[in-house]
């Protein structure tokens, strides 16, 4: 067989195991169609004491707007003070420094402290009434050892918490100076105690209004890893005798309930019972909010997860933004994260007006809670119960065969380039096969995200290479503007067929749950776009600028000694400007951000179209191919090259579309095709706009030799 024979019988096969991949995970996408409200209690209460309505009014008038659970947090000796409860909280360390509230402690808690029985790290409270005495009593008693805690009961109702230096929460560090200048010491000072942050337990007056409220009740536990087995014990006797019909969990603070010793016993019972941890996305809207315990607890539910998104304060602020009369671009932001994100549970938080309070604005959520409503359901998204993901992972033997389409693709270009001999690409490909099955077997998980990125760079500069070969072939003149138009929409079609069939390649290797999860991601996104504009060069160099008896050598002089006329060096800055904002706000971790215009124009297009089009693409990168094909039929090489480079951005990005695992796959195809209409048609509006221009430029030289 031919050396293009074995090439491509290797591509098909990789694709053909590829769309297994993507089907399984097609399934699972599919099975994703019920979203829901977690209301934030805590959150509520404030909404209540900012406006005129009750808390039991609240609670019935979002469920009535169809959100269908609430969460209860335990109570901690902060939030009791908080909530105004007869208590107050000292450090002993502290006491010790202030002679009158020392000499009110009870003669039993003096004689500790002299003994080393209570020490500088250790809490004191003092607690006013017996009802949140035995409230206290009873909490400590059921989540922790007898070691942690020292009840004075017969002597105003004191209870001591044993601390550790671990517990102390401290300023950053204060620089003592002396009468020169100099730093002598840097101290941090003790300010608070992590102890005021563990759970005590659920306050029943909470628990009982909000069993009222008809909503479903989420308990959130908080762990203490010094006593993490016995949280686990009391938060499953909570539930079972409480709340059986629980069904979802969302974990508070910075570890899972039961981390570390606990995790097994709570992993089980969770399997058990069928109830699914939930996880919050961090801010920058990738992977999520890191609890210890958690990947490891999802992990061993295969998986069984699903993902929220919480209201951030910069979120729920946005009332009235980009010149919307309400809270539509809340509403945007609820919208992107269920269709785009795969979320499924909204940890909701009250809207805030821009003096920082609480919006008790009714028909502010009455429309953005329908009008978001009505824009799911043309996704085939509807209220009701989150499912799961479920789980799906890619074989080892289907990564390798899979990952042959990378080697195929990677010889064919080199061999574009640079002849090679029959034995030379079969050694160069036994080579990269070995390598490639190596990794697959020895680090299967990196094999995975390093083909997903090989094969987004090799389909995008695939792409970049069928643009330059098809390039070459236009002929100076030989087109007028309509032939440039059906030349550049042919050439468009091929290159994005190739782009979107890459993505979909790429992004098959990383089709599994904990990559739709985002509990792993596709790394490299900037080199995906990289690599492709350098490929792009070197095509457009060695294909169209290159002639015949050119040896790179003499083809560098040339370069370097062209007229480079002004339009040349404005139109590359331009282009330069555009490729740094592309890659600066290419990934999540950006300080460049769209303009009010280009967020409008976004809202916009989300709202009339199933799926928005990326602006690079349709609005910049498209046309770019439209002017490279009317630039070359001129004649004119070095504007082309320029051009070229534009356009292949635009393929480069849809393979990047496909890099977000977290998104549907079926609005990543729609996104793509939209680039591809809205491109052609801007291509051609372009094309007649360079034309003309092109037309009047020649006239008014023509002018001027006259």
């Amino acid at each position: 067989m031919k050396l293009k024979n074995i090439l491509v019988l290797m591509v098909v096969v990789s694709l053909l195991f590829s769309f297994g991949a993507l089907h399984e995970r097609f399934n699972i996408e599919k099975g994703l169609k019920e979203y829901n409200y977690i209301l934030d209690l805590d959150e509520m209460e404030k909404l209540a004491d900012d406006s005129d309505k009750s808390l039991e009014y609240w609670l019935g008038f979002f469920k009535g707007l169809g959100a269908g659970y609430v969460s209860l947090n335990e109570e901690t000796l902060y939030s009791m003070i908080e909530d105004g409860k007869s208590l107050s909280v000292d450090i002993v360390g502290d006491l010790e420094k202030e002679y009158e509230k020392y000499s009110s402690l009870p003669e039993s808690i003096k004689n500790d402290m002299k003994d080393g029985n209570v020490d500088k790290f250790d809490l004191i409270v003092k607690i006013h009434d017996s009802e949140t005495f035995d409230f206290v009593c009873n909490g400590l008693k059921n989540r922790y050892d007898e070691d942690f805690y020292r009840v004075y009961e017969e002597e105003n109702n004191y209870v001591v918490l044993d601390g550790s230096y671990e517990d102390m929460i401290y300023t950053d560090a204060v620089k003592y100076l002396d009468i020169d200048g100099t730093g002598i010491i840097n101290v941090n000072n003790p300010v608070s105690s992590k102890l005021l942050l563990i759970g005590i337990g659920y306050d029943m007056e909470k628990y009982s209004l909000l069993e009222a409220s008809g909503l479903k009740i989420l308990f959130r536990p908080i762990n203490y890893s010094r006593y993490s087995d016995k949280i686990v014990d009391n938060f499953i006797d909570s539930i079972n005798t409480l709340n059986p019909e629980q069904r979802y969990v969302l974990f508070y603070g910075k570890e899972v309930a039961g981390y570390p010793s606990g995790m097994g016993k709570l992993s089980q019972y969770m399997r058990d019972k069928g109830i699914v941890p939930v996880m919050i996305e961090s801010g920058e809207q990738r992977e999520h909010l890191v609890q210890s315990g958690l990947d490891s607890l999802v992990e061993s539910l295969d998986y069984s997860a699903i993902r929220a998104f919480t209201m951030w304060d910069f979120i729920r602020e946005r009332i009235g933004y980009y010149n919307y009369a309400g809270a539509e671009e809340i509403e945007n932001s609820l919208y992107r994260a269920i269709t785009e994100r795969n979320i499924r549970f909204i940890y909701f938080k009250p809207y805030m007006d821009g003096d920082l309070n609480y919006s008790d604005n009714e028909q502010l959520y009455v429309d953005s809670f329908a009008s978001l409503e009505e824009r799911l359901q043309a996704h085939g998204i509807i209220l009701g119960e989150p499912s799961d993901m479920g789980n799906t992972s890619n074989s080892i033997v289907d990564t390798f065969i899979m990952s042959l389409g990378i080697v195929a693709i990677g010889i064919y270009l080199i061999n574009g380039l640079v002849s090679m001999r029959s034995k030379t690409n079969i050694a160069l490909a036994a080579a990269a096969v070995s390598l490639f099955g190596l990794l697959t077997y020895l680090k299967p998980d990196l094999a995975k995200v390093t083909f997903a990125l090989l094969g987004a760079v090799c389909f995008s500069s695939l792409a970049a290479y069928v643009l330059a070969r098809e390039g070459m072939k236009i002929g100076n003149g030989d087109l007028g503007i309509f032939g440039c138009m059906s030349k550049a929409a042919r050439i468009l079609v091929v290159c994005t067929a190739i782009a979107l069939m890459g993505g979909l390649y790429s992004t098959s290797f990383l089709s599994e749950t904990k990559f739709m999860l985002e509990m792993d991601i596709f790394r490299g996104v900037k080199i995906s776009q990289i690599i492709p504009i350098a490929a792009m060069i070197v095509f457009y160099l060695e294909i169209i600028y290159k002639d015949k008896d050119d040896s790179i050598i003499k083809m560098a002089k040339r370069v370097m000694m062209s007229d480079i006329k002004i339009i040349y060096v404005v139109i590359g800055l331009v282009l330069a400007y555009v490729g740094y904002i592309y890659i600066s706000r290419t990934g999540h971790e950006t300080s460049v951000q769209p303009s009010d215009i280009e967020m409008i124009s976004r809202n916009f297009l989300e709202r009339v179209l199933p799926a928005r089009p990326r602006t690079k693409e349709f609005l910049i990168a498209f046309p770019a191919l439209y002017a490279m094909v009317y630039f070359l039929n001129k004649g004119f090489k070095i504007l082309g090259g320029i051009m070229s480079v534009g356009a292949v951005i635009g393929l480069a990005s849809i393979v990047n579309t496909f890099s977000h695992i977290r998104s549907p796959l079926y609005l990543s195809v729609v996104r793509s095709g939209f680039s591809l209409a809205f491109g052609i048609v801007l291509g051609c509006v372009a094309l007649v706009v360079i034309d003309m221009a092109y037309k009047t430029f020649c006239r008014y030289k023509e002018s001027l030799d006259a």
